[in-house]
């Protein structure tokens, strides 16, 4: 046998066991039950249209959307999100912020709560710590805390109802009615 034949044998036959050697043996990998039927989407920016015409922007840092026997695909936002909402034109008609938010694909209702800024352009800013929105009656509403900037009036009351338009608004237990002289809405830093 000549050396390249020798070279030719030994050499494919080195280099597999020096791969196998080299190779780490791998950890198992274990998934809590929460964890395997939760899908995880960071830094995300959802589009809704109508038509081809954007209807909303939602972004958040974390969504998280589960699965379950039940066939319901909650999308839970841990993190917060931002939401801008638009119009036939594509001009801005408000932005909702707040740190928490769940959307319950199988009641159609969407729960955002902690810190609840809705400014509705030129208009009003609600304040709470809980709105929610249903998507089968299309109406919003809180039983919560809510404060109400206008442009020349702050209203605080327990809760509030309106058709997702704000084409009315009815507002339940109100506290307190304060006129302001300010020519614009009082906002939050919140809202920027």
């Amino acid at each position: 046998m000549t050396i390249k034949k020798v070279l030719f044998l030994f050499l494919p036959i080195l280099a597999i066991c020096c791969n196998i050697a080299c190779t780490k043996k791998q950890e198992p990998f274990y998934l809590s039950e929460d964890e395997a039927d939760r899908e995880v989407v960071e830094n995300f920016t959802t589009i809704y249209s109508d038509s081809a015409v954007m209807k909303v922007r939602l972004k958040g840092p974390v969504m998280w959307r589960t699965k379950s026997d039940n066939k319901s695909n909650d999308q839970i936002f841990p993190k917060g999100i931002f939401v801008e909402f638009f119009d036939s034109n594509q001009n801005k008609t408000g932005i909702l912020t707040a740190k928490y938010a769940v959307r319950n694909d199988k009641d159609k209702k969407v729960v955002v709560s902690d810190s609840v800024v809705w400014h509705i352009m030129d208009r009003e800013t609600f304040e709470t710590e809980e709105l929610v929105w249903d998507e089968k009656t299309e109406k919003l509403y809180t039983n919560r805390f809510v404060t109400i900037l206008r442009k020349n009036e702050t209203i605080y009351a327990h809760g509030f109802e309106s058709d997702q338009n704000f084409t009315y608004l009815k507002v339940n237990a109100p506290e307190a009615f304060i006129k302001t002289e300010e020519d614009e809405p009082a906002s939050s830093n919140r809202t920027q």
